[in-house]
C-alpha cells in the first residue's frame, strides 16, 4: 500500500527527515507520533503527492505521489489538521467534489452524517469548525479512497464524534481499507491502532504493535513507551 525508502526531505536549508524508511499495508490502522514539529504532517503531504522528496522514494498504491495522476488520488484522501469547508453550500461541495472519487457513497456520506450528529448542512462557512470537521471527515470516508490519511481527526471534535469516528475508521479497516493518522492522544492510539509509527529527528525510531512497544521498552503505558523511544533514539538515559 506505502512504501517510503531513504525519504530525505527538508524545508530551505534543513533536513526535516533523513532516510526514513516505512511500510504500510492495506486492512491497517496506524498510528503517527511524534513532538512537535517531528513532521507527521509534513510525512501526510508526501504521501498523498502534496510535498516531493528531496531524494529517496515514495510508493503509494504502487504509484508515485508525487506524479498526482488521477488514478492516484481518486483512491487517496488527506485531511489536514487544519482543514475548512469553503464558503458554499454542501449540495454544491458535494457536486464539485464526489466525482473525483467514482466510488463515493452517497448513503454512507448522509449515514455518516447522522452518526456525527450533523444535520444535512446548508453553507458549509456557517458551521462550527468541528461542524465542518464532521463534514469533510464523513465525505472523505464516504469517499470509498483505499488510502486514508488523517491529521489530528478528532481535534475539535466533541466526545460524541469521537466515538463515532472511531467505529468508521474500525469499519472501514475491516473493509481492507489503510488508514494512517497522526494523533497526541495516547488512549486514542492505544485503542484504535493495529501499529504505531514513532518518527523523531528524520526517521522512523520505532514501531509496532502497541502491546509490542509496551514489551520492548518495559513500559506500563503507550505514553510511557513513547517517551522511551525517543529518549533511546537521542541518545537519552
Amino acid at each position: 500500500m506505502v512504501n517510503i525508502q531513504g525519504l530525505t526531505f527538508g524545508y530551505g536549508r534543513g533536513a526535516l527527515f533523513n532516510e526514513l524508511a516505512l511500510d504500510l499495508a492495506p486492512g491497517n490502522i496506524y498510528g503517527l507520533l511524534g513532538v512537535n514539529g517531528a513532521g507527521k504532517s509534513t510525512l501526510l503531504k508526501l504521501i498523498s503527492g502534496l510535498l516531493f522528496a528531496s531524494r529517496g522514494t515514495v510508493r503509494a498504491l504502487g504509484q508515485n505521489p508525487a506524479n498526482r495522476m488521477p488514478s492516484f488520488l481518486l483512491d487517496v484522501f488527506l485531511l489536514p489538521e487544519d482543514a475548512q469547508a469553503p464558503n458554499m453550500q454542501a449540495a454544491d461541495y458535494l457536486r464539485a467534489k464526489a466525482p473525483f472519487y467514482p466510488r463515493f457513497d452517497r448513503a454512507a456520506f448522509e449515514r455518516y452524517l447522522r452518526e456525527f450528529e450533523l444535520p444535512s448542512a446548508g453553507n458549509l462557512a456557517a458551521l462550527s469548525h468541528g461542524q465542518q470537521k464532521k463534514f469533510l471527515l464523513a465525505f472523505g470516508l464516504a469517499s470509498q479512497a483505499k488510502l486514508v490519511l488523517l491529521d489530528e481527526p478528532t481535534n475539535g471534535l466533541d466526545v460524541m464524534a469521537t466515538r463515532a469516528l472511531r467505529a468508521l475508521m474500525l469499519r472501514l479497516r475491516d473493509a481492507g481499507h489503510c488508514i494512517l493518522f497522526s494523533s497526541h492522544v495516547m488512549q486514542e492510539v492505544t485503542a484504535l491502532c493495529d501499529e504505531i509509527v514513532i518518527v523523531d529527528k528524520g526517521r522512523v525510531v520505532a514501531g509496532g504493535t502497541p502491546e509490542a512497544l509496551r514489551a520492548r521498552f518495559g513500559s506500563p503505558t503507550l505514553e510511557d513507551a513513547f517517551v522511551s523511544a525517543i529518549g533511546d533514539a537521542r541518545g537519552l538515559e
